[in-house]
């Protein structure tokens, strides 16, 4: 079971950066941003608002969240609290759950400031499907936060290996999508081996342009429902896959 300890501890984390405060300013600052890209685009002026102010949203739950994760376990080992939260002969598993179940909360948080922002131009049937799917990606995001911050101690190496690998996740379908196109012509995508690594790179990491994609606000998922399903069940999967990492690793793998 989490502790309360342990979401207290987060919470207080949350009220040290000052992490809440920058969340408002954020949503204010994406609905004005969301504002001024409507008011220039020619045609589709609030859906162009809409898919800008989903886009700014879904990259604060995306990267600004995982930011707070380095910021609290870094500050965990710095300031021995890690000590102190261990000689209480709390079992490790209950910690780790706590600490992801605790973040998890501040990503719901997250998502209903997205929801106060984009529910009077949106319809709720597609508003829920955005958020749910935003939630798991948001989670899978969390998730490798945990885990990059427990086999580093850097703060900076976190942060740029966490960047690169969002952006690699971010661009997978770019990547994957030329090998069923026939019409490509390229040493490497015609190799059967380099195909083959390929489509395993996309099978074990998360397919994050299969999670919230903005235009589902708008028009709803019509002909991505297959797409919806692919990224909602593979996020499920390695949701588990990568919490019983990091319990495996803080019990047993990690040196303290």
């Amino acid at each position: 079971m989490p502790h309360l300890a342990i979401f207290n501890s987060v919470i207080f984390c949350c009220k040290k950066f000052y992490f809440w405060q920058i969340a408002i300013l954020y949503s204010l600052f994406a609905f004005v941003c969301a504002q001024y890209f409507g008011i220039m685009a020619i045609e589709e002026q609030k859906e162009m608002s809409i898919v800008a102010i989903a886009t700014l949203f879904r990259l604060f739950v995306d990267i600004f969240i995982p930011l707070l994760v380095f910021l609290y376990f870094n500050n965990l080992f710095i300031t021995k609290q890690i000590d102190f939260i261990l000689s209480r002969g709390l079992d490790r598993t209950n910690i780790m759950i706590s600490w992801i179940a605790s973040f998890g909360v501040i990503i719901f948080g997250s998502l209903i400031l997205s929801f106060v922002f984009l529910v009077p131009a949106v319809s709720p049937q597609n508003l829920l499907i955005w958020l749910f799917s935003l939630f798991l990606e948001g989670s899978i995001m969390m998730l490798i936060g945990a885990l990059i911050s427990l086999l580093s101690r850097s703060l900076v190496v976190q942060i740029f290996v966490f960047l690169a690998l969002y952006l690699l996740l971010r661009s997978l379908g770019s990547l994957i999508g030329p090998l069923d196109d026939p019409n490509i012509i390229s040493p490497i995508l015609n190799s059967d081996s380099h195909t083959l690594l390929l489509r395993i790179f996309s099978i074990l990491l998360p397919r994050l342009d299969c999670c919230a994609r903005s235009g589902w606000l708008v028009y709803g998922l019509q002909g991505d429902v297959a797409i919806f399903a692919m990224g909602a069940i593979q996020c499920f999967v390695l949701f588990w896959l990568l919490l019983y990492v990091l319990i495996d690793l803080f019990n047993g793998l990690y040196d303290l």
